[in-house]
């Protein structure tokens, strides 16, 4: 016998009934069986739909959008140690006299090997034992760091702050886990010709063309998740290394 059931489905009470699973969450592929003279077929056409993500994804990454991550390229070099903790911190140094932070990045040292398809603006890890390697100590080495994406106004005015620190200190909840550094080790940022540093942006105004934004400064705290507060200047120390 068949019949069918009436009614509103979120009001209280009891319905009998044959359910059946329309879809769900994950991702649906159809299965099939083969026939052994379309196996051939169905491998090339594999092949050309990997062939076809990569040439897709080769797009994305030489059109990179204007919210592209942030990259600092560094060298470094450590004292009595073969391991870093990398911390990075962009923020915006207002005409006010306020510091607004904009976003951050990590690395560890040893992790640095940079993995295909990286690209200009980012670096990519693949944070694998077999890719990790030492730092070998009073030697100048280059890091990339991911500063992770976001997408900031900076008004005429303003200034760029980049300072690289020891990961931590920064987090209400939680708090990085760094290796221990020996007794009297330092770790040196080349700043030098010989040994540069550089911070890689992407910048967008065209994404501000046609898009209002309000032209005086947001109030110090004002934007979520940014905090602000009086800008302290300090002073780098300079080595004999460069």
């Amino acid at each position: 016998m068949t019949f069918s059931l009436h009614g509103i489905g979120v009001s209280g009470g009891y319905a009998i009934g044959r359910a059946q699973l329309y879809s769900h969450a994950r991702l649906e592929a159809p299965h099939y069986v083969l026939r052994p003279e379309h196996i051939e077929a169905e491998v090339a056409r594999f092949a050309e739909a990997v062939e076809n993500v990569h040439a897709e994804l080769l797009a994305l990454q030489t059109h990179i959008p204007g919210g592209a991550p942030t990259e600092l390229s560094a060298s470094g070099s450590c004292s009595s140690s073969t391991s870093a903790d990398l911390g990075v911190t962009l923020s915006e140094v207002r005409p006010d006299g306020k510091e607004t932070f904009i976003q951050a990045g990590v690395l560890r040292a040893e992790h640095r090997k940079v993995a295909e398809g990286s690209t200009k603006l980012l670096p990519l890890h693949s944070l694998l034992k077999s890719d990790a390697e030492p730092l070998e100590a009073n030697t100048w080495t280059e890091a990339r760091v991911e500063v992770f994406p976001f997408a900031h106004i900076v008004r005429a005015g303003s200034r760029i702050r980049l300072s690289v620190h020891t990961p931590g200190g920064d987090r209400p909840r939680w708090s990085y886990v760094i290796d221990e550094q020996p007794d009297g080790a330092t770790i040196d940022v080349g700043h030098s010709a010989e040994h540069p540093s550089r911070l890689v942006m992407p910048l967008s105004p065209e994404l501000l063309a046609d898009t209002p934004y309000p032209a005086t400064l947001p109030p110090c705290p004002g934007l979520r998740g940014q905090p602000c507060r009086t800008f302290v200047p300090y002073a780098n120390t300079e080595t004999d290394g460069g």
